[in-house]
């Protein structure tokens, strides 16, 4: 698979790149898998140690390009992953790996998972113009406060904060 080398520099950045690649969305899906098994443990619909199995697999490494290779055949890259799931679990816990849930359900989840972890660069971009130019402002006024193109005095201050200042949930 090829990637956009030609115009992606100018139309995003390395951490949103990675934020929101292939890897990204295969570990976004591994965390659904993962807190899915251990929802389903505390709630009796799978064993303990399933869900233990589960999430230790979960935290293995799984190459998105067999995985997407193997995308042809069920249209979706969930199906190859429980499949590779289900292979590192091993036979004993394979039937509880994705238990009750639908492609739908970890494709959902991970989407939102991938999108919240831009957002947050995102936000983190606002935060940091907001900053750039609130210093821009500060540096372009006189002694006096005003900004050099109000010569009759009036104010055309505009007070920039970063909306997202602080912490966010």
């Amino acid at each position: 698979m090829h990637s956009d080398r030609l115009f992606g520099p100018s139309l995003t950045t390395a951490k949103m790149a990675a934020a929101v690649s292939d890897e990204a969305w295969l570990a976004a899906m591994l965390r659904f898998e993962s807190a899915l098994a251990a929802v389903q443990a505390r709630l009796g619909l799978i064993s303990e140690d399933a869900a233990a199995a589960i999430a230790s697999a979960c935290e293995q490494p799984f190459d998105a390009g067999v995985i997407g290779r193997e995308v042809s055949e069920s249209a979706s890259p969930v199906v190859p992953l429980v499949s590779a799931l289900r292979q590192t679990v091993g036979k004993k816990f394979a039937t509880q790996v994705h238990y009750n849930a639908t492609s739908q359900d970890t494709l959902d989840t991970a989407m939102m998972l991938v999108a919240r972890d831009g957002l947050e660069l995102l936000l983190d971009g606002v935060d940091e113009l907001a900053a750039a130019c609130a210093l821009l402002q500060h540096s372009s006024r006189d002694s006096n406060g005003r900004a050099h193109a109000d010569a009759g005095g009036a104010s055309n201050d505009v007070r920039i904060q970063g909306p997202h200042s602080g912490s966010r949930a």
